[in-house]
């Protein structure tokens, strides 16, 4: 996932719609938006539209990111990914869930290469840079499986929970129901022709904020066919070669910590907007091939505390074929 396009800028287009009379009154502020798009990815006809955001979004109440972070010879992961997604289930969409191969010095990680003598078994390498980022910059980690719920801090300062603390962190902040600060909604279009996939984004600040604020994007591969270690298999059975990874992360659109939305103080119904463009790697499947079937992918964002690395507010949106 070396392919991310590089194509935020350093700040903000602030563009005024003025009117031509000599009234120097400004007229119809547009809100900042941060990014470009690569409109070669774009195949036409005309030129590229931006999709219009709707007035309400689609969660008025916190969302829950759980991820997971995992390896394919970690034998005891898959029980682990069970738990999260038995979390993802009962709670009705709430919860959403990213897979991250990632662990200090890639234990578990570890890809057979051709020479191997076991090649093909674990030749697939899931490991994103920003999966590197979290497991060294945020302190805590100890090993696969571990997660993390919302980035949120558990009494002891630590961001990060064994498996068995997963579902109480998930109903404390549902049972808490703190009121929602910032909210997201997202637009996609995918076009097949190129692979080009637009991701436009939209964050609302519902109350005053202090503080230094990132907006993150995932893509997630919401399955994958390959091998993994499952202890839970029977002895001589674990190495599991038609095993379903689920909600993979395939690597971080804008960088393993997003793009600064303000670094300071956010008014309430402070609105700010976030383009993207990127090239789905051709080594990455995509299921569908006509208008409005589902690709295999999706787009997870997210609002974080850039400090704290606490998640405000996550969503995610399924990409389907544009044309």
């Amino acid at each position: 996932m070396n392919k991310l396009l590089n194509i935020l800028i350093a700040a903000p287009l602030l563009v005024f719609i003025m009117y031509t009379s000599s009234c120097d009154t400004i007229e119809n502020p547009q809100v900042p938006t941060y990014g470009d798009l690569d409109t070669s990815l774009y195949p036409g006809p005309g030129f590229y539209v931006f999709p219009e955001f709707a007035e309400t979004y689609p969660s008025v109440i916190e969302n829950i990111l759980i991820e997971d972070y995992t390896g394919h010879t970690c034998g005891n992961c898959p029980s682990a990914a069970i738990i999260a997604h038995d979390l993802k289930t009962s709670h009705n969409g709430r919860v959403i869930i990213a897979s991250i191969h990632a662990s200090p010095g890639s234990g578990f990680q570890d890809v057979n290469e051709p020479d191997d003598p076991d090649y093909p078994e674990y030749s697939h390498d899931f490991r994103t840079p920003a999966g590197e980022d979290y497991v060294s910059d945020i302190d805590g980690f100890i090993g696969n499986p571990m997660g993390m719920v919302n980035r949120k801090l558990d009494a002891t300062g630590s961001n990060w929970k064994f498996t068995p603390s997963w579902a109480a962190a998930v109903e404390d902040i549902i049972t808490t129901n703190a009121p929602l600060e910032m909210n997201i909604q997202v637009k996609l279009n995918y076009y097949t022709e190129t692979r080009g996939l637009f991701i436009h984004v939209q964050s609302k600040s519902l109350q005053q904020m202090d503080g230094r604020y990132t907006m993150v994007v995932f893509l997630i591969q919401e399955e994958y066919i390959a091998w993994q270690t499952d202890y839970s298999q029977p002895a001589g059975q674990q190495d599991v070669e038609f095993y379903h990874h689920k909600d993979v992360l395939l690597g971080a659109i804008n960088g393993s910590y997003g793009t600064l939305l303000f670094d300071g103080a956010s008014q309430s119904d402070e609105i700010f907007e976030n383009h993207f463009s990127y090239e789905i790697p051709e080594e990455v499947e995509i299921i569908g091939s006509n208008p409005d079937e589902a690709s295999g992918l999706s787009i997870i964002a997210y609002l974080m505390d850039r400090d704290s690395y606490e998640i405000v507010q996550v969503i995610e949106e399924e990409v389907k074929i544009t044309y």
